[in-house]
């Protein structure tokens, strides 16, 4: 009897134990499906964010050096206005010598000026109180003075410079106008159509050096007599000839 219920528990314990290693092995089966179903979520994972990366890598650059249209419209607009704040700084340089040359030219000490003919001045310089003119029969202002001499007689700069202008002009004739130091500028009107050889625009002369001769071509000076028309300007602005140089007036009393 004792024997028979051994054998029945060896036979229990022996199903037990295939049991148990039968639930264990199915464990282990599930647990290795698990398993690999979460690597291939993973890979499936990293391959879809590698595929994303390489769209946005493609379309867009990398992030360190791709720019939207906004930031290249901005960087354009400031590479725009850096160039114009170069150029403007440049004008403005460009200008500030040029008004430092000119400032310079302006402030010169004047040459030292000398009646251009030999004559006497019959008229002088009236800007303010209009004179009487014989040619048009009215009252004008005068910009000049002139020295009556004779036709023919020599015209001398009356100072050093350079020939800045020569013409004809419908009214006053054979003109010449020369550029001297301190922006001061003499012109002489009425000359005689012929001027001596070398005289030119551009050319150097020196005080005392003839320019041209006495004439009458200043059509509207043509009633009084022969004479030369000079008159001068300092800095742009007309001035009386007579307060620069010493002139001899028909009456005295306007001699400088």
């Amino acid at each position: 009897m004792s024997t028979l219920t051994s054998k029945k528990q060896t036979k229990v314990l022996y199903g037990t134990l295939i049991v148990l290693l039968a639930a264990v092995a199915v464990l282990m089966m599930f647990t290795g499906n698990a398993n690999r179903r979460d690597e291939a979520d993973e890979k499936e994972k990293e391959t879809r964010q590698s595929e994303t990366l390489k769209e946005d890598t493609g379309l867009f650059g990398s992030k360190e050096t791709a720019e939207t249209p906004e930031e290249t419209q901005k960087t354009s607009a400031e590479t725009g206005k850096a160039d114009k704040s170069a150029e403007s700084e440049t004008e403005k340089t460009s200008q500030t010598k040029e008004e430092e040359t000119a400032a310079v030219s302006s402030t010169a000490v004047l040459p030292v000026f000398h009646a251009p003919v030999e004559g006497i001045v019959h008229r002088g310089y009236s800007m303010e109180v209009p004179v009487f003119s014989y040619t048009m029969n009215d009252y004008r202002t005068h910009d000049g003075v002139d020295i009556a001499c004779t036709e023919g007689t020599p015209v001398f700069a009356a100072a050093d410079g350079v020939i800045h202008r020569i013409w004809n002009d419908p009214f006053m004739g054979v003109s010449v106008s020369i550029r001297h130091d301190g922006d001061a500028v003499t012109t002489y009107q009425g000359l005689a159509e012929t001027l001596p050889a070398g005289i030119a625009e551009g050319t150097g002369v020196k005080a005392g050096q003839m320019i041209a001769g006495a004439g009458n071509t200043a059509l509207l000076e043509c009633a009084e007599e022969t004479h030369v028309h000079l008159s001068m300007t300092v800095g742009g602005e007309s001035v009386d000839p007579a307060e620069y140089m010493h002139l001899t007036f028909a009456d005295t009393t306007y001699e400088d």
